[in-house]
């Protein structure tokens, strides 16, 4: 009977150790993993914050015009020139476009003179680009001038000219464009103002001199 009483007692106390050690592991085990959580989470948010910080705003680009810049208007002048070395350069009527970020002219080929080709200035590349060719009739007799007869760096004082112009026309666009026409007896830069309640057509001489200023 003592024999049986001391085992019994032997036994429970091995029972009652291992329940201790079952629920101590339990318990580091649990507390482990909400200690992990917590550090990932705040790992996670540092993280963030992080690259938060880092973020970098882009620089808004400005738009290229270069009808404010007279220079380079007669740097490009020079370019086309440069196209075609020790070789006169003749331009074809009736117009030379010049758009706030390319030039547009029909160019005649000094080497075979009856072909005509349209040649593109690209301001974002700067560089001039031979386009589509022109094609001509009998019918219409129309005579090329030298490209030195007309200097681009005019351009830029018959623009600003205009910028004047818009501010005395309601609701009025800034033009993106003006042209110079040489068809007829008495050369001459065109633009033209775009209102709310009427439209505009601005005139200069050769030199870039205001001829006339008069509603469409």
């Amino acid at each position: 009977m003592k024999l049986y009483k001391i085992l019994f007692a032997v036994m429970l106390s091995f029972l009652l150790a291992s329940c201790d050690f079952v629920a101590n592991a339990y318990k580091e085990t649990f507390q482990d993993q909400q200690h992990t959580e917590v550090d990932t989470v705040a790992n996670t948010v540092a993280v963030t914050a992080d690259f938060g910080e880092q973020k970098e705003e882009i620089p808004a680009v400005e738009p290229i015009n270069i009808l404010e810049d007279a220079e380079k208007l007669a740097e490009v002048q020079e370019k086309l020139q440069a196209m075609f070395p020790g070789k006169p350069l003749s331009i074809y009527p009736p117009h030379i476009y010049f758009d706030t970020d390319r030039i547009r002219l029909q160019v005649l080929d000094p080497n075979i003179q009856d072909n005509i080709d349209w040649y593109y200035y690209n301001a974002e590349a700067d560089v001039w680009e031979k386009k589509e060719p022109v094609k001509t009739s009998v019918r219409i007799v129309r005579e090329p001038i030298p490209l030195a007869a007309v200097q681009f760096s005019t351009a830029h004082r018959v623009y600003r000219q205009v910028l004047d112009k818009v501010t005395e026309v309601e609701g009025a666009e800034v033009p993106s464009s003006v042209y110079f026409t040489f068809n007829v007896p008495q050369w001459n830069w065109n633009a033209r103002i775009v209102g709310t309640r009427a439209d505009y057509a601005f005139k200069a001489d050769k030199n870039g001199k205001q001829l006339e200023f008069k509603k469409q």
